[in-house]
């Protein structure tokens, strides 16, 4: 009924200067750590980051690719994004922060799966996953990223 309504909203709200004026809100608000990654390549890209911070996400736009959508995987891209954060900016082990995520979600996608009826795995097939953590090889150079950038604003 209210289609056209709810498209302008959409557009309104990923707009670039929504976008970028939203990022901005959030950083003064909750600080760095809680940045607001936009979808809006061009109010991402705008937001305050360092020359090299800039240089590294345009050169991950050439290494992305979406990830598969399953029942619950809104918390997989949620506490990946926690466990990035805490490894990068505040130092952690990159294995433990992975495996904390992992305690996590496991739980949450078998939630899903049960409330959906679809049959969850079990414990040892989820704990005897394979997976790709092979962007971990890149934390400590983001970390690096990070901590050039605290000696810049704290000179600067």
């Amino acid at each position: 009924q209210h289609a056209d309504k709810c498209w302008e909203i959409m557009k309104w709200w990923t707009s670039t200067d929504i976008q970028i004026e939203y990022s901005s809100m959030v950083d003064a608000k909750f600080g760095q750590e809680n940045r607001w990654y936009s979808a809006n390549v061009e109010a991402l890209l705008s937001m305050s980051w360092t020359t090299k911070e800039r240089e590294v996400i345009r050169e991950s736009f050439n290494w992305y690719c979406n990830m598969q959508q399953i029942l619950g995987s809104y918390q997989m891209d949620r506490y990946s994004n926690f466990a990035f954060n805490q490894v990068v900016i505040q130092g952690k082990n990159a294995r433990d922060a992975i495996e904390e995520m992992v305690a996590y979600v496991n739980p949450e996608l078998v939630r899903k799966q049960e409330q959906y009826d679809i049959i969850p795995a079990s414990e040892e097939e989820i704990a005897n996953k394979v997976y790709d953590i092979t962007a971990l090889d890149r934390v400590s150079y983001y970390r690096k990223l990070r901590e050039e950038a605290q000696k810049a604003q704290q000179k600067g």
